[in-house]
């Protein structure tokens, strides 16, 4: 059913991982994991990080990589 704001909302794994596919094949040890979440009213905030390692271009060495975001 749609949000408040008329996207799609989506609930589970399945859609996370259908989303995803190309992020899961390309870095298939990828990890997510929570730093801090809190909320104030009806808005929350999620803030996560996500690592993994990148495959090696052209024969050199798997380079790990990750990233900090928000999801609010």
């Amino acid at each position: 059913s749609p949000s408040r704001d008329g996207t799609k909302e989506e609930k589970g794994r399945e859609p996370l991982e259908k989303g995803h596919a190309a992020l899961f094949q390309s870095m298939p040890d990828v990890k997510v994991g929570t730093r801090r979440a809190w909320s104030q009213g009806d808005a929350v905030v999620w803030e996560w990080t996500a690592t993994g390692t990148e495959p090696a271009p052209k024969g050199g060495p798997p380079k790990r990589v990750g990233f900090t975001a928000a999801s609010v």
